[in-house]
């Protein structure tokens, strides 16, 4: 376990390396200068108080990072005079949007539009980064920016615009997201391929079902990293990615508590809750959804209703994992399971603390230490999942050699080493499931009594161990060499094979002879009688045996006149 552990642990973290490598290679460094514009905006808009009258709002300097919280309907222009940044080819304005469409205009000239035709229509706009194209004599002149809110009470509008060089500006925006990105992509790679992986095993081996969860769980939350409120803007069209997200974060709950139900057994909390928790949180789930398809509200409106639910959800599935994690009895790959979804519940409870808190304003909170917080919690789940499933690897390879060692108990003879009765049995319905010819020969080993009677029940088990050597070198490769009990052997050959049988009787009658050569106080022989298929019409192998049988009792009866040996009784 702790070997699984080690190459779980070792393939997260040399990911992770290698993602810093790249990261530190591409740099920070940018090609021109850039500036933050956050101070100095001339401010007026329209807000809505409580009464539902407009209010006229005017500043002549404010920072664009405090603009006041709005809700839909309400418009805000910000301007400002755009610096002269030197000689910067494709100067370029860069800043972040909440819920809100926008017109950009250039001494009154409009240079971009986003979402105005959702705004009006009421549809669902996302947050998004946007990147703005500036004409190049930009110096001196004044860019206005004015937003239309699409959401009510959603916190912060927009971000402190960044001017700049357009590759600059993109390529802040990639180290920004590169690690999100890079653990998201994994995430959702390695979980859909044991998705995969596990459902076409699932049927025959339903231990997986843990597997399955947590790999599901595990591309979700690669999708949340890959739209995020950064990320999605470099992959996909942002209302998309928005929606994406949302329906990743609404799943997250479910997902967490089935996967928890699918690795415990037993519950601190009454099970009666947890039956009651996991329909209530799908419930939600769908609501959600179908809301915001029919546009009677959108999916970020229930983030509050959501952090509650999740709150009590998290209450209650923690003491359970941490319950079970100290169990000892519980199996090691599932407490390193549970270990990783405790991780990631905390990382993201807290992540989704410190979002929540960063968009409704208040202050001393930075958003990047809660999204820094999904990685960590992500990337910690897919180190268990992969101790997991090295481990479920390493038991069932455990398992099939236990179940091999019990199947050859149950259908290998101790003494000689060939198939049982029991194997035989097994073939014979094969063979009678079967339209091809076969043929079957009855062995019987003579002297056995004899062997025992005079020289003890040693010298007869090698009689038994030598009769087997010689039949297993003449008849090995047959479909079926079998001791059926006492001094009875069986050989199944296929039709094809058949017609070498008297060169391979002679054969080993031969060997017999040589181990009698070589140790003369046992004599080795046998009665051998065969019978095909074909001579048995509309018969089972059982009657196919019983005509073998009788012919072999033929032989043995010309035998002991030959040889003088003495009967059983």
């Amino acid at each position: 376990m702790r070997r699984n552990i080690l190459i779980g642990a070792s393939c997260v973290a040399i990911f992770i390396a290698l993602l810093t490598i790249i990261l530190g290679i591409i740099g920070d460094a940018t090609h021109y200068p850039y500036r933050i514009l956050s101070d100095g905006w001339r401010l007026r808009g329209e807000l809505t108080d409580a009464g539902g009258d407009s209010v006229p709002l005017e500043d002549d300097s404010v920072n664009v990072t405090t603009l006041p919280v709005t809700k839909r309907g309400d418009y805000l222009q910000v301007s400002v005079e755009l610096p002269d940044m030197g000689d910067i080819p494709f100067p370029t304005l860069m800043f972040e949007t909440r819920y809100a469409a926008y017109e950009v205009s250039v001494n009154g000239v409009v240079v971009d539009r986003f979402a105005i035709d959702r705004y009006h229509n009421r549809r669902f706009v996302g947050s998004t980064y946007h990147l703005v194209s500036l004409p190049e004599d930009y110096a001196g002149e004044y860019v206005s920016i004015t937003l239309y809110r699409t959401e009510s009470h959603a916190g912060r509008v927009m971000s402190a615009p960044y001017i700049g060089a357009h590759e600059d500006l993109e390529a802040m925006l990639v180290r920004w997201n590169f690690f999100s990105l890079g653990c998201g992509f994994f995430l959702v790679i390695f979980g859909m391929s044991f998705v995969f992986l596990t459902l076409i095993y699932l049927g025959n081996v339903p231990e997986l079902k843990p597997q399955l969860h947590g790999s599901i769980l595990c591309a979700v939350l690669g999708i949340l990293l890959i739209t995020n409120d950064h990320a999605a803007f470099l992959v996909m069209n942002a209302d998309v990615g928005a929606t994406i997200n949302y329906l990743s974060i609404y799943s997250l709950l479910p997902l967490s508590i089935i996967l928890n139900n699918s690795l415990n057994t037993e519950h601190i909390i009454p099970d009666k809750i947890y039956r009651q928790l996991l329909p209530l949180t799908t419930a939600f789930f769908i609501v959600v959804v179908l809301l915001h398809v029919t546009g009677i509200a959108h999916m970020n409106r229930a983030l509050f209703p959501y952090y509650l639910l999740a709150a009590v959800g998290v209450a209650i599935q923690m003491p359970d994992l941490i319950r079970n994690l100290t169990v000892k009895t519980n199996p090691a790959a599932s407490r390193v399971t549970m270990m990783g979804l405790a991780a990631v519940i905390v990382c993201l409870t807290v992540s989704m603390i410190v979002i929540f808190a960063w968009r409704m304003g208040l202050p001393y909170v930075d958003r990047e230490t809660g999204h820094n917080l999904l990685p960590l919690g992500a990337m910690l789940f897919a180190c268990s999942q992969v101790v997991n499933y090295l481990s479920f690897i390493s038991e069932s390879g455990s398992r099939q050699k236990d179940y091999a060692s019990l199947q050859n108990i149950a259908y290998a003879d101790a003494l000689t080493g060939l198939a049982n009765r029991a194997r035989a049995d097994k073939v014979f319905e094969d063979l009678d499931r079967s339209r091809e010819d076969y043929c079957l020969v009855s062995v019987d080993v003579n002297g056995l009594k004899d062997t025992n009677d005079r020289l003890g029940h040693a010298a007869g088990d090698q009689l038994l161990r030598d009769y087997a050597t010689a039949l297993k070198a003449n008849f090995g490769d047959e479909e079926l060499c079998a001791r059926m009990g006492g001094d009875e052997f069986l050989v199944v050959m296929k039709r094809t094979n058949a017609d070498g049988f008297g060169v391979r009787l002679r054969r080993l009658y031969s060997d017999l002879d040589e181990m009698n050569a070589k140790d003369k106080t046992i004599f080795r022989s046998a009665a051998i009688g065969y019978a095909f298929r074909h001579e048995c019409h509309g018969g089972n192998a059982h009657a196919v045996y019983l005509l073998a049988d009788e012919r072999m009792f033929e032989n043995k009866r010309e035998q002991h006149i030959r040889y003088r040996i003495k009967d059983r009784n």
